[in-house]
């Protein structure tokens, strides 16, 4: 018992690098068939690369990978969602995906000379809603995460699984021109239980550019 409050400590003192790294939001807002999105950010979870497609009408997959590398510490996370999306009025989107992601984060403390390395699956439920033109886009995305930490070690002690529910609402604004825009993202990651049992990166903020290949752009582009 001693041990695990040693390592809470641990992990308390190492909080710019916390356990749970929550990765941005990826909310692609698709319109039609064989539409696709590519993204790269960087912010308070190190680095995002994100993509998606949709193979069919009202169907969409993703896959998005995070990472940072800084001194002793490190983390990796990579997750696949499925969803469905659709639209309303003239520039209206809505979309709902779900999907299963992995992650390992390494953290080394200098002032208790203590290494801490963690893995966790995570479950999510993304919701979003927004609105997508030709020069602006904006979404509003409450993800809901369940979070399994099943490899939680302090050098070489390994300690009983744990796990958790966040609540992750962010709001995303992207600004360019059709397939090229500059997008901003910001948010929070919010512990819904009441004791410690992970410690996570509260904040998400994320900016980085989008390239989205949409048949609704190149329409427009035929029509002019």
């Amino acid at each position: 018992m001693k041990r695990y409050l040693l390592l809470l400590t641990v992990i308390a003192f190492t909080s710019c690098a916390p356990v749970y790294v929550p990765n941005a939001i990826n909310t692609p807002l698709f319109t039609e068939k064989h539409d696709a999105s590519l993204q790269g950010s960087f912010g308070f979870n190190g680095y995002d690369v994100q993509a998606a497609y949709s193979p069919f009408k009202h169907f969409g997959i993703m896959a998005n990978t995070g990472f940072y590398n800084v001194n002793d510490d490190s983390h990796q996370f990579f997750e696949g969602g499925l969803g469905y999306y659709g639209d309303f009025e003239t520039n209206g989107r809505y979309e709902v995906y779900a999907g299963f992601g992995n992650g390992n984060t390494i953290l080394n403390n200098n002032i208790l000379a203590e290494r801490v390395s963690a893995s966790y699956n995570r479950i999510f439920i993304q919701p979003a809603i927004g609105a997508k033109m030709n020069v602006f886009e904006a979404s509003f995305a409450p993800r809901i995460s369940y979070v399994n930490l099943y490899d939680l070690r302090l050098d070489n002690l390994t300690n009983t699984p744990t796990d958790a529910l966040f609540i992750e609402p962010v709001v995303t604004a992207k600004v360019g021109y059709k397939y090229g825009k500059f997008f901003v993202q910001f948010g929070a990651s919010l512990h819904t239980n009441d004791v410690l049992t992970i410690y996570n990166q509260p904040l998400i903020f994320n900016m980085g550019l989008n390239l989205s290949f949409s048949k609704l752009y190149l329409q427009k582009k035929v029509s002019e």
